[in-house]
């Protein structure tokens, strides 16, 4: 998926968990996750070119390494239902900005 840039998971309505590594080493930018989505594994963004994220509040659980080494992911924004970041989720991650509700 080196040219991906763009994903719009927003109108997805069965989707409940994504597989590992999914989006590693994309060149993925933009993605909206669906309402429904409850973990993001590990390593699903990690490397990839993402610049920000919103996480829905369905979303309880994130991987370790899910956004590791993502240099360009500067912001972002978590839902309400998050009670578990794993180990080195933000590794690396060049965030200057978080949103924890």
């Amino acid at each position: 998926m080196k040219s991906l840039k763009v994903i719009d998971m927003s109108k997805v309505k069965q989707l409940s968990e994504m597989g590992e590594s999914c989006f590693a080493n994309a060149a993925l930018e933009t993605i909206t996750l669906p309402k429904g989505l409850t973990k993001i594994p590990k390593f699903a963004f990690a490397s990839s070119s993402l610049k920000s994220i919103v996480i829905p509040d369905s979303v309880t659980e994130i991987g370790e390494d899910a956004f590791s080494e993502c240099a360009k992911l500067e912001t972002v924004q978590f839902g309400k239902g998050v009670n578990l970041i794993g180990v080195r989720a933000f590794f690396m991650a060049g965030m200057k900005s978080i949103d924890i509700p």
